[in-house]
């Protein structure tokens, strides 16, 4: 499980750490939303204690509570500050960004984020192919799974896959 570094192999470290499906609720997003902005405004003296854990260790670029674990093509989140890191103490939050349909503020962001979405990362690089016999093609495969609750459409799952050639 998880990403490979630059050269196509896996990480040395967080082997552990990546081996899990991240999930998170539009619920949780909402309430960090509703317990940190004001008007659009995100709060200086917000307290990050109080960020529920599966915002606060959402695999997004630079997270700074991830203790060393990096992650090149991160986990897709809205970049509250824009500075293309992670941070859910300065209003990042969890998403899924599917290509066309970005949007341009967070109230639509949060508007039209699924209900739920699952995050896992994998990749072919820690043994042969048992099929073909063939050597890894050294890809990491990034999924996301997610769904709509309450709508016409609630017994659909949709999947993204970012698929990253590292071979």
């Amino acid at each position: 499980p998880g990403p490979l570094d630059e050269n196509g192999d896996p990480l040395q470290n967080g082997c552990e750490y990546w081996d899990q499906v991240f999930y998170i609720t539009k619920q949780e997003v909402l309430a960090h939303y509703y317990n940190g902005f004001d008007s659009g405004v995100f709060a200086a003296d917000y307290v990050c204690d109080e960020i529920p854990e599966s915002i606060l260790y959402w695999p997004g670029a630079g997270n700074p509570f991830l203790d060393n674990i990096s992650l090149a093509n991160p986990a897709d989140f809205w970049d509250h500050d824009e500075d293309g890191i992670y941070n859910p103490c300065v209003g990042d939050m969890p998403t899924v960004v599917i290509k066309g349909c970005e949007y341009e503020n967070l109230i639509n962001t949060i508007t039209n984020m699924p209900d739920q979405i699952a995050f896992s990362v994998r990749n072919d690089a820690v043994r042969s192919n048992p099929l073909t016999d063939s050597d890894p093609m050294r890809i990491e495969l990034h999924t996301y799974a997610f769904n709509y609750i309450n709508s016409k459409i609630e017994s659909t799952i949709y999947w993204k896959y970012d698929i990253i050639n590292k071979g």
